[in-house]
């Protein structure tokens, strides 16, 4: 079975329309913050899909482009003014960043009220903790894709191997499948006999960047397959598995592209959604 996040994700942007029209009627117009820092191709391909998205259903984006040379005090500085600014509900900020830049930092500097994409400390920490918070747009993507198509069986004996032990994938990942119960094991480039661990999963989700890393010798027969790397590979886009080689083994698999990517910007957009909402509230408290 193919797991078709652009259906899912269609489906979640279009349940977004009513409270969006909602919103603007109260004089409140959904707004995102982009940074994008450098002229990588594919960061720029990522905020035009974004931008066009947050365009088509009616949400305001302000993209702010930086050089790659870029002194990172004046990346600080226009992050605090979107703090500031009661017009801007979410603030993005396109990852990879050049490496002359503190990433942690950067990403830290986003006020947690604004982190729809739910990369900051504060974010990840509060869902460790079982508390109300955004969550990182891929991963609660790939939880909410499983969750459409009944793929999370309530099993104890049920295993899930996370391939990258990202902390804006991997390590949230891990978390929230954690909190529902399930017998989790996340593996890196530093993880010995990794083909004996991914051939004992049930579910096993990928995000190491490697392409077509996963044959169809890495898994056993009916397990689960999410595929969150996207790669080039000559003039193609490609995933972290080998999806013809193992698509008939398995049970189900994301394909790449058309799989995790429109549901991450789909969340995102709900968590820009759920800001604004949040903040309407807010100002209502307050009179």
């Amino acid at each position: 079975m193919i797991i078709n996040g652009t259906h899912v994700a269609n489906i979640k942007l279009d349940n977004l329309i009513h409270r969006i029209s909602k919103l603007k009627i109260k004089g409140i117009i959904p707004k995102l913050g982009i940074l994008l820092i450098g002229d990588n191709m594919d960061s720029i391909m990522y905020i035009n899909m974004k931008q066009k998205k947050c365009i088509e259903y009616g949400i305001d984006v302000k993209v702010v482009h930086f050089p790659v040379d870029v002194n990172q005090e004046d990346i600080i500085s226009i992050i605090n003014d979107m703090n500031n600014n009661n017009t801007i509900h979410g603030i993005l900020i396109q990852l990879p960043l050049p490496t002359n830049l503190n990433t942690h930092f950067i990403i830290n500097s986003i006020h947690p009220s604004k982190d729809v994409d739910g990369l900051t400390y504060t974010s990840i920490g509060k869902i460790s903790h079982n508390v109300d918070s955004y969550i990182s747009s891929t991963s609660r993507g790939c939880i909410e894709l499983l969750e459409y198509y009944k793929l999370l069986p309530y099993n104890e004996e049920f295993k899930v191997v996370i391939i990258g032990d990202s902390i804006h994938i991997g390590i949230p990942l891990s978390i929230l499948f954690m909190k529902r119960g399930y017998n989790v094991q996340v593996c890196n480039k530093y993880t010995k006999n990794i083909k004996y661990i991914t051939k004992e999963a049930d579910l096993l989700l990928t995000a190491c960047g490697v392409p077509h890393l996963i044959e169809s010798d890495w898994i056993q027969s009916n397990c689960i397959l999410v595929d969150i790397g996207i790669n080039k590979k000559g003039s193609n886009i490609v995933g972290d598995i080998d999806y013809d080689n193992v698509y008939n083994k398995c049970r189900a698999i994301t394909p790449v592209p058309g799989g995790i990517g429109p549901m991450t910007i789909a969340i995102l957009l709900t968590q820009l959604v759920e800001s604004s909402e949040r903040y309407y509230r807010s100002t209502i408290s307050n009179l």
